[in-house]
């Protein structure tokens, strides 16, 4: 029950979400939040930011399984902050999160706007953090439907990348960022720009899950692989829109297979 044993908690947390296991990131948190529980007033920031990523994750499970959202009116932890706040770009994240997914899209983009100079300021623009928030920003702009600051802030997202990294280093950054371009560009009815990066997204996705299945546990590996491939149902979805929509969706359905394949042989 010490404190080093609820931040190793919190960790796995992040591990498993992003790993798209949302109940077993849920079962840490949970695990955390019990032994933080035990001090309320030494541990007020971590209680609160765990019970918002509880109601985040929650949220996850139910669209997942199909269940209506309800959400409730709590304070946003950036309220009242200061700049210097050494918390600041971590606050705002949550609060950006829990608010795009009750649909306040303006509201939303308005703190990581914030978070964005922020970065900047202490940190440049070199840096992953500032350029996954440019990414997060055109994603809020597509669903406010403002295609046009959306693309502008996809596009510096894919420079800064490029320009400062390189994107032949796949990670989930660079596939979330060819993933909301996709969209962007099939929402624009630019299915040139719509197919490159859906066939970006196929063989990125592809390279990056083969990759890192070979770390994971046996039991892990396909649920990670089809985490990662979730976005090919948004290309399916639109397929007869696109003029080589269905030559894509062969490409993505074959790689797949093999991906599977690939997987059973390192098991």
């Amino acid at each position: 029950e010490h404190e080093e044993v609820a931040a190793t908690y919190s960790s796995l947390v992040t591990v498993y979400y992003y790993l798209g296991d949302f109940n077993k990131a849920q079962n840490y948190l949970k695990s955390a939040l019990l032994i933080y529980e035990q001090d309320k007033k030494k541990y007020p920031f971590e209680l609160n930011s765990l019970k918002k990523g509880n109601q985040v994750i929650s949220n996850i499970i139910n669209l997942k399984e199909g269940k209506k959202l309800k959400f409730k009116n709590v304070p946003l932890l950036s309220s009242n902050m200061k700049d210097d706040d050494p918390e600041a770009t971590f606050k705002l994240t949550i609060d950006a999160g829990w608010l795009a997914m009750g649909g306040s899209f303006d509201k939303a983009i308005g703190l990581l706007e914030k978070k964005l100079k922020l970065i900047e300021k202490n940190r440049g623009t070199d840096n992953f953090e500032f350029i996954k928030t440019l990414a997060s920003i055109g994603e809020l702009n597509i669903y406010d439907e403002d295609l046009i600051k959306a693309e502008n802030y996809l596009k510096r997202a894919l420079k800064n990348y490029d320009l400062f990294f390189n994107t032949e280093i796949i990670n989930p950054d660079i596939l979330n960022l060819y993933k909301h371009l996709s969209s962007l560009y099939i929402l624009k009815n630019n299915s040139k720009e719509a197919e490159n990066f859906i066939e970006k997204n196929i063989e990125s996705s592809i390279l990056y899950a083969k990759e890192q299945s070979q770390y994971l546990a046996e039991n892990d590996r396909k649920d990670f692989a089809d985490f990662i491939l979730l976005p090919y149902e948004t290309l399916f979805s639109v397929i007869d829109e696109l003029p080589n929509g269905k030559k894509l969706a062969l490409k993505a359905r074959i790689n797949r297979q093999g991906l599977l394949e690939d997987i059973e042989k390192y098991q």
